[in-house]
């Protein structure tokens, strides 16, 4: 066990510096290599890129790393909190609990395939411990499923699943705070890869010591000692759909880099969610943006500063902003002229995680159960749930106009599936059928987004399709389906009518709406 010298537990990444080798790998501006007195800008993909678990411990005096949780001090009750970033094993029984369950995909056809468990990558994975109600963590997940390929043809996928824990001594066991859930396509490389392992940083530039993990290889969705799993794009028309057992502490909203999802929730017991989320890939713009450091503005040093700033002003440093950050908005704003409204690139994404919970409407903040989850490809986006004000869901999105051509637009998405009863409990609804108009307003082209509105199983389904950007506000109204009449004929007697009043009116069997 190493102990930290300082409270302050920055987690700081340390890559590889491996780069891909094949022209179809997935874009990943992550690896891309700082140049001597350069500054690089670029909002990226918090929590995508992590493919490992952690374990350590916390109090006044500092902290340690811990290989588990028999080391002493993440068993002693003189520590004020132990911390755990936890890849779930893969269920070994029907009945086992925080796990992943199944992964299923689909092609261009339709039919969905379930996908063989081959192994977990080799690496650093921790103990479960009864006594607290630590569950243990693993490596990724490696399967295999040869009818629905990735865009380069390899049919390997990586899923992540990682729930983050804090054990309080006082409070005796372990509670889950949030879950990320990612499926990713990669092909198996070669190379002088290494296991990502636990370290303790010397000083960043904030002046702090804390967490690190080291070799954990930008380019790879997993690696181990010698191989690394290259991250690959997605092939068009694929949808993923992936069920996972997790505690019930973990409810409320989600969020997610997916397209048309589709959710279900089945609680096998009073303590675990089933959480099946099933849906398309996002495409996800990206933005990278190079300067000389010795040009840099003083609005460029302070986002350096404030967003994840790795390096030195000596002589090179990447700014990092998280595309769910609410400070993103104005780093993106600021940047867009600089890199003359245009994307870098795009990649594909598969993920969804907890978004925590929603202050000031109770109808919002419920975590006892799944509430909802709203995804989109936007390049900077709210990390939250949508905003209830005036009657409307609001939700920001924001993002670069053109495609890296130069010339055609990007195409924005946005999903909001939302339990039915929590969209009467903000209405103040019966159980009455619902309706929705869903709007895009804000900056940018005035398009004309498709938008979805559909109702089944419980939950409400909301969606727009093909707005563009630079910064727009998605707007949803919720309201009572309104009741039509129609007339029905008798097939076998014209002079026999029946009027229908519903929702959505049919005509009984033997009958056929009237047509004049």
């Amino acid at each position: 066990m190493k102990k930290l010298a300082s409270i302050a537990l920055a987690l700081v990444l340390i890559g590889t510096g491996a780069a891909p080798s094949s022209a179809q790998d997935a874009y990943n501006p992550d690896i891309i290599p700082p140049t001597q007195g350069t500054a690089t800008f670029q909002v990226g993909e918090e929590g995508a890129s992590i493919h490992y678990s952690t374990l350590f411990a916390q109090n006044r005096s500092g902290g340690a790393i811990c290989d588990s949780m028999s080391d002493a001090e993440c068993s002693s009750s003189n520590t004020d909190v132990v911390m755990a970033s936890s890849i779930l094993k893969v269920c070994s029984s029907s009945s086992e609990n925080n796990c992943v369950l199944r992964l299923e995909m689909a092609g261009a056809d339709g039919v969905f395939h379930q996908a063989s468990f081959v192994r977990n990558a080799n690496g650093m994975q921790f103990p479960a411990n009864s006594s607290t109600g630590y569950s243990g963590a693993t490596t990724p997940a490696l399967f295999s499923i040869p009818q629905v390929p990735s865009a380069s043809g390899t049919t390997d996928y990586a899923v992540i699943v990682r729930a983050e824990s804090r054990l309080i001594w006082r409070e005796g066991k372990f509670k889950t705070s949030g879950v990320f859930a990612s499926v990713r396509p990669f092909r198996a490389q070669a190379g002088n890869y290494k296991a990502p392992f636990q370290a303790i940083t010397e000083k960043n530039h904030r002046g702090d010591k804390g967490l690190s993990i080291g070799n954990h290889g930008y380019e790879c969705a997993w690696s181990e000692n010698g191989t690394c799993g290259v991250l690959q794009d997605f092939a068009a028309n694929t949808r993923v759909r992936l069920t996972i057992r997790i505690t019930s502490d973990v409810g409320g909203w989600f969020k997610g880099r997916i397209k048309n999802p589709l959710i279900s929730v089945a609680q096998p017991s009073s303590s675990i969610n089933e959480i099946t989320v099933e849906a398309a890939p996002a495409e996800v713009s990206r933005m990278v943006y190079k300067t000389s450091i010795a040009d840099l503005t003083p609005t460029e040093r302070e986002y350096g500063m404030l967003n994840g700033m790795a390096g030195s002003w000596d002589s090179q440093f990447i700014s990092w902003a998280g595309s769910s950050y609410s400070s993103t908005f104005g780093y993106l704003n600021y940047l867009r002229p600089k890199v003359k409204d245009t994307t870098s690139a795009t990649n594909t994404f598969w993920n969804f995680s907890s978004s925590g919970e929603q202050q000031g409407n109770s109808c919002l903040s419920d975590t006892s159960k799944v509430l909802g989850i709203v995804t989109t490809n936007a390049m900077a986006y709210d990390g939250g749930v949508p905003k209830f004000s005036n009657g409307f869901l609001n939700y920001q999105v924001a993002g670069l106009h053109y495609q890296p051509d130069g010339t055609t637009k990007v195409q924005g998405s946005y999903d909001l599936v939302i339990r039915s009863e929590v969209a009467r409990c903000l209405y103040g609804f019966s159980r009455a059928p619902l309706s929705a108009t869903i709007s895009v307003v804000g900056d940018g082209d005035k398009s004309i987004a498709t938008t979805v509105v559909s109702e089944k199983n419980g939950w409400l389904k909301l969606a727009a399709y093909g707005f563009t950007f630079s910064k727009k506000t998605i707007r949803a109204k919720i309201t009572k389906a309104k009741a039509t009449t129609i007339t029905c004929v008798a097939n076998a007697d014209a002079a026999k009518t029946k009027k229908v009043r519903a929702v959505n009116p049919k005509c009984p069997k033997g009958f056929a709406p009237k047509t004049s």
